[in-house]
């Protein structure tokens, strides 16, 4: 992953080369040199197989990833066969085409091979912010495991609803405010109106920057999300389902939900407390504890609680938050309620 951060000096190099008249003795002679380097790396393609897996974790400690390893062997060339993932992708895509009702737009962590597949009627919120105009804008979400290129954003309440209807619906008034001007230069047709020019001055000379409270994007304490954004199964830790001690996660259920049991995805080292309200009233607690089995290929575990005979006739807004037992680090994947186990 590192790579990356030489292709501008490697481009420069290659640019100079190619203006050294080497003659063929000299293009030869650097050829040979390149090729014996490459065959002392110890990670050369040249001496790599299918089983390409050089070391233990392709995370090192210092938080650089060797991207090769994580992904060879799904998507390497030597693997392309029928149990790969490259595989699955595609059986994904052509289930893709072949279901008309599709969601219209997704929050995920690695945006790539899916936005490929998901093709231009899908859209992909970023939680990394590498292709999302508004979060790019806004500072990274302070984690205490956060490592180089991961540096992931709280979604503003209302953002994901903004998404799928093409209307600003952001909660926060100033950040709304934001999102108009940002708006100015996504959808403008015409490139070069008078409109779009004065906005690009100004959204780069700062002069938006006061409406986007920092604070609250950078050290939430309360992170609000719409139930039909956290029903279904997502990415492992995805910001905006993320929260600190101290902290909760605000689930608006939009209408008043009478269930028996609540299904809930959460990071299997913690306890967390669920709180049960309607109209602002606190109808129940309860605690959820520290899952008796822990695998240690998820972070997450899927378990299932009775829910609060008090809260079990009706409510319309759930909060969870950090329990007494836990790293220091609580996110949800996942939120379902149904009648019966």
């Amino acid at each position: 992953m590192s790579g990356r951060f030489l292709t501008a000096p490697f481009f420069c190099s290659v640019l100079i080369l190619s203006r050294i008249d080497l003659g063929m003795m000299g293009c030869g002679a650097l050829a040979a040199i390149t090729f014996v380097i490459s065959i002392f790396s110890p990670y050369s393609p040249l001496k790599s197989d299918a089983l390409y897996n050089p070391t233990t974790s392709p995370v090192r400690l210092n938080g650089i990833a060797d991207e090769r390893e994580y992904y060879y062997q799904a998507m390497g060339l030597l693997n392309v066969y029928r149990n790969s993932k490259v595989y699955s992708y595609t059986r994904l895509a052509a289930d893709h085409q072949a279901h008309p009702i599709k969601p219209s737009a997704l929050i995920l962590g690695a945006v790539g091979m899916r936005g490929y597949i998901g093709g231009p009627g899908l859209y992909l919120v970023d939680v990394f912010a590498l292709g999302d105009p508004l979060l790019a804008r806004l500072p990274a979400y302070r984690d205490p495991e956060w490592r180089t290129a991961h540096f992931a954003r709280k979604l503003p309440f209302g953002y994901m609803a903004s998404v799928r209807t093409g209307e600003n619906k952001i909660k926060d008034p100033r950040l709304a405010d934001y999102y108009d001007h940002l708006l100015t230069l996504i959808r403008d047709e015409d490139l070069f109106s008078k409109d779009r020019l004065i906005t690009i001055f100004k959204m780069n000379a700062g002069k938006y920057d006061h409406l986007i409270d920092i604070s609250s994007y950078r050290d939430p304490i309360t992170t609000e999300i719409d139930f039909d954004d956290i029903n279904e199964p997502n990415e492992p830790r995805p910001a905006n389902r993320s929260f600190p001690p101290g902290a909760h996660l605000g689930v608006n259920m939009g209408k008043v939900v009478k269930a028996g049991v609540i299904e809930i995805s959460v990071e299997q080292n913690d306890a967390y407390i669920v709180t049960y309200l309607r109209n602002g009233t606190k109808l129940a607690e309860q605690k959820l504890p520290i899952a008796t089995t822990v695998s240690s290929k998820d972070w997450n575990s899927s378990r299932t609680f009775p829910i609060p005979p008090e809260a079990a006739q009706g409510f319309d807004r759930i909060e969870i938050s950090a329990g007494e037992e836990g790293d220091g680090h609580y996110s949800v994947g996942y939120v379902r309620f149904r009648d019966s186990p």
